[in-house]
């Protein structure tokens, strides 16, 4: 049986997606752009690998993509690969099939209205997923939408939402300013006659000492904020995916 389902306003193509996952009734969700690129035989496929691997997610990843051919500009490859990074984000797509454990509690209920890379990021072992390449048809209409003040702004609605290697990413630069400030501190207390005494150099010193810290303490921050954040999500301490007897 197919629903259609209306809903009162454009809430973005994630919000679409999450009600037409809350709706769903089986065992596994399928979910698949509505451009027809890619192609609706490539299900099975991704069905069948689910199952002969005994996994809970697999994505159907473009085979340019999975081949590392480049399928956009250079910037485009760029901010794609900034995102990811900082996101600390695998492969993934739109395109995806999965078990409804990983997003339904045993109440039967949403665990929680997180993005669904977020979630599967957080709470799903990576021996559980797996992606395949597939082909893509030829779009025939329009373009992709998410130009760079798109992926900024999602970047800023879900960036919350990916705790882990944000706040690591954070971690990572404040030490490495930190510890930037440091050499050039050691290097002007041990080697004076090889270090310019302008105020500037001692300026830019402070600048970096203070820059490193403050991006520490941003992360130990956003660390307490993003814990109080996806507990008002209503993000549960485990996902149990299955059970046995």
């Amino acid at each position: 049986m197919i629903r259609g389902i209306c809903l009162a306003n454009n809430f973005g193509q994630w919000a679409a997606a999450t009600c037409g996952i809350e709706k769903a009734k089986g065992e596994f969700i399928i979910t698949i752009d509505d451009d027809l690129q890619y192609k609706t035989q490539d299900i099975n496929t991704l069905i069948e690998h689910l199952h002969q691997n005994k996994l809970f997610l697999v994505y159907g990843i473009p085979r340019k993509i999975v081949n590392n051919v480049q399928t956009h500009s250079w910037r485009q490859n760029m901010r794609n690969g900034i995102v990811n990074t900082i996101l600390g984000k695998h492969l993934t797509s739109s395109f995806k099939v999965f078990h409804r454990n990983i997003v339904f509690g045993q109440d039967g209920k949403l665990i929680a209205y997180l993005h669904f890379e977020a979630l599967e990021n957080w709470g799903l072992s990576p021996k559980y997923k797996d992606y395949i390449a597939v082909d893509l048809n030829e779009r025939k209409h329009g373009s992709s939408g998410y130009n760079l003040l798109k992926k900024i702004k999602l970047l800023i609605k879900y960036g919350k939402e990916y705790p882990k290697k944000y706040i690591k990413f954070l971690y990572f630069i404040g030490i490495f300013v930190l510890m930037c400030s440091c050499f050039l501190l050691g290097l002007f207390l041990l080697r004076r006659d090889y270090v310019p005494h302008h105020m500037s150099y001692h300026i830019f010193t402070a600048v970096l000492f203070g820059l490193g810290v403050t991006l520490i303490s941003i992360g130990i921050l956003s660390s307490y904020i993003t814990s109080i954040f996806l507990m008002q999500k209503g993000l549960p301490p485990y996902i149990i995916l299955e059970e046995t007897t």
